[in-house]
């Protein structure tokens, strides 16, 4: 499982859980408890607890938040990575930090970690990692807390979707969470929750399934919705539209629309994806040439809708108004980034596993053959067809 969450707008923190680190809370206890961990100038983001551990990493992407480069040591250059392993032991946290470096040196890159500490984190007290200051960064603060806010009260929940079925609203500090049970014989791509202030103020989330469907036809599932940070409580809760499989929607258009471009789009650009990957198969250069070559064409797809591709998913959309063309154009455009970028992460992924050594061996073509581009070959991300 892994989770990706936006920090500020650029900042991106994605945890995962993993069987290495020993847990040795009784099994649901750390359902009832969440990490926080402050960045200097951003509000607190919450994050789950695993009953077999977290990893976390932060990637510097930020300019106003990067460590100093140790230049003077070759073998770890550049900073990619904040790096957290933490898990429950009792009452108390286990929390690693490292910061981890990047090498290009040698045919392929190399990393490298650096410890910046390690601590022991307790209910309702704070943790400020200051050792980051030598590394250029200014201190981040964890701390332990109840997953559950005390007296808290939910919005109330608006449902556009005759075929979504909300059996259950629950919360924790974090999100959302809706037990939904998809009615419609066809499975559901996609849904868009939005959350609506006293104020009208509306902030609307896509939800979607990093490999679909996100509901299978007559299935259930739970989904979360990020609360954004916001100071106060929702009025509303509003599942907007959903958009199925098959191209068909319920609920608000112009939110439909959103949904099925980018169900289009992501697509369209994946089918791209797969005929240069079967052309480059076919040539007989090496794996790392291959990839390399496949790195570059993947990269150069466009990500820009062309016209008749807009006109064909608007004719599915009755009131054709120019918002809802502008909601087409944006989410083929986020369909087809979706598109090229789910395959580089993953390529990188496998090139990744590949390095680690001997034990782990694949040729290109049996990780296209066995993932189709969907995850690498260690990461159960695959679904149940895949390793």
């Amino acid at each position: 499982m892994i989770a990706r969450v936006t920090l500020g707008p650029t900042l991106l923190l994605l945890f995962c859980t993993t069987g290495a680190l020993a847990q040795e809370t009784a099994a649901g206890e750390a359902s009832k408890w969440m990490l926080g961990i402050t960045f200097p100038h951003k509000a607190p983001d919450y994050f789950n607890f695993s009953d077999n551990g977290t990893d976390g990493s932060v990637g510097f992407n930020d300019s106003e938040w990067t460590p100093t480069p140790d230049n003077n040591d070759r073998a770890h250059p550049r900073p990619i990575s904040l790096d957290f392993a933490y898990r429950m032991e009792g009452g108390v946290v286990r929390l690693r930090v490292s910061i981890r470096y990047s090498s290009e040196d040698g045919a392929r890159p190399q990393t490298r970690e650096v410890l910046v500490g390690t601590y022991v984190v307790r209910q309702n007290e704070s943790v400020k990692i200051s050792e980051l200051s030598h590394f250029g960064l200014n201190p981040v603060e964890v701390n332990l807390v109840t997953a559950k806010i005390p007296d808290s009260t939910l919005p109330m929940l608006v449902n556009r979707s005759s075929s979504l079925i909300v059996e259950g609203v629950d919360e924790d500090r974090a999100n959302y969470k809706l037990a939904l049970r998809n009615a419609s014989p066809f499975a559901v791509d996609g849904l868009i929750v939005a959350l609506i202030a006293a104020d009208g103020t509306s902030f609307a989330h896509q939800l979607g399934a990093t490999i679909p469907p996100l509901i299978s036809a007559g299935g259930r599932s739970e989904v979360s919705v990020l609360k954004d940070g916001n100071a106060t409580t929702p009025l509303q809760l509003v599942i907007e539209a959903v958009v199925f499989e098959n191209g068909t929607y319920e609920g608000d258009e112009s939110n439909a629309a959103i949904l099925e471009g980018r169900r289009v789009g992501r697509e369209m650009q994946m089918q791209r994806v797969a005929d240069l990957v079967e052309r480059e198969l076919r040539t007989t250069t090496t794996d790392t040439e291959k990839a390399e070559s496949l790195r570059s064409d993947v990269s150069a797809l466009s990500a820009e809708p062309e016209p008749n591709l807009i006109k064909s998913v608007m004719a599915r959309f009755p009131t054709k108004s120019d918002s809802t063309e502008e909601s087409v154009r944006n989410g083929l455009h986020d369909g087809l980034l979706m598109g090229k970028g789910f395959f580089l992460n993953n390529l990188n992924l496998y090139l990744h596993e590949m390095a680690q050594g001997p034990t782990v061996t694949a040729s290109l073509q049996e990780w296209w053959d066995a993932t189709r581009g969907q995850c690498g070959l260690l990461v159960k991300s695959c679904g149940k067809d895949h390793p």
